[in-house]
């Protein structure tokens, strides 16, 4: 079964900012909302292609450590990865900055396909769960970035 989830943060910084903040994922312990470790595996970069994460912790209806590895990256408006657990679960997420006026929207995507175990704890309550956790990560993100300030109203 194919899942899909995505949220969208304004924020009141430079598009280069935003996207040096969430290109590197040791950051997300700072804003996913579960007990999350990330540890870089390979290359020194965060920003290079073929860069790799280890994700453990408490992760939503899965149970396992998640891999990431850098597939696109395009400097400061989008980084992709590509997603995978063993006999659990594979797909991309990734990052879209766009720029504003007044800063910038930040956009995140997860495309997820799950396998045995995994898609019965989705069917079992684990969906929502993850839902939750996009929502509050949502929330959490949008307060570490800066906020845009109010439209001013003119009389």
């Amino acid at each position: 079964m194919d899942h899909h989830d995505e949220f969208t943060v304004p924020a009141a910084c430079a598009p280069e900012q935003a996207f040096a903040y969430v290109a590197d994922l040791r950051h997300a312990p700072e804003w996913f909302p579960h007990p999350l470790a990330v540890h870089l595996v390979t290359g020194e970069d965060p920003l290079r292609i073929g860069t790799a994460y280890a994700l453990r912790g408490s992760l939503p209806g899965l149970r396992r450590g998640l891999h990431y590895e850098v597939i696109e990256v395009e400097p400061p408006h989008r980084i992709t990865w590509a997603t995978t657990a063993p006999r659990a679960l594979h797909g991309c997420d990734a990052f879209t900055i766009e720029p504003e006026p007044r800063g910038c929207l930040v956009r995140f995507t997860s495309d997820f396909l799950l396998h045995g175990a995994s898609e019965l704890r989705w069917r079992l309550g684990g969906g929502a769960l993850l839902r939750r956790a996009f929502l509050r990560s949502a929330r959490n993100l949008a307060a570490r970035l800066p906020a845009p300030a109010p439209a001013l109203a003119l009389a």
